[in-house]
């Protein structure tokens, strides 16, 4: 009874994701625009949700708590909102690495990745980035990650 309270007090979102969901230890996020809304939020904003869990695939649509949304400028552009899940990602996969520390990540040529070597830099933290034999043009991303920190 006190949960269907709860859940009725909740202010629901229905959002049209534009980025998949981002699986880490802790976290996941995706960016969406709302399609459907109560509260503060209206059609047609973007939104990143920190907290969302789902596959990639689950469903191009998702229905949330309106409060666990983070309302996107309208200046940056969609492209650009979908990396936040990455920068969220990234930051949470070097929780703890301090200066000196040495760090491997697998995949660098991806967004965690590239985030992750501005982090490392910024820290002081060795970031040891692999890129997948599979990336059309490796050599071009190792260069891209070298630039990047």
């Amino acid at each position: 009874m006190l949960a269907a309270r709860a859940a009725s007090r909740r202010s629901l979102a229905t959002l049209r994701l534009v980025s998949a969901p981002i699986r880490g230890p802790e976290m996941a996020g995706a960016a969406g625009v709302v399609e459907q809304a109560e509260g503060g939020l209206a059609k047609g904003d973007l939104v990143f949700a920190p907290t969302l869990r789902c596959a990639w695939g689950d469903a191009a649509t998702v229905t949330v708590d309106a409060k666990a949304l983070v309302k996107v400028p309208p200046t940056i552009p969609h492209a650009q909102a979908a990396h936040l899940g990455a920068a969220a990602a990234a930051a949470a996969l070097l929780d703890g690495a301090v200066a000196g520390d040495v760090v491997l990540h697998l995949g660098g040529e991806g967004a965690v990745g590239q985030v992750a070597a501005q982090l490392c830099a910024a820290r002081g933290v060795s970031l040891v980035s692999l890129v997948g034999a599979d990336v059309a043009d490796a050599e071009d991303a190792v260069e891209g990650l070298k630039n990047l920190g």
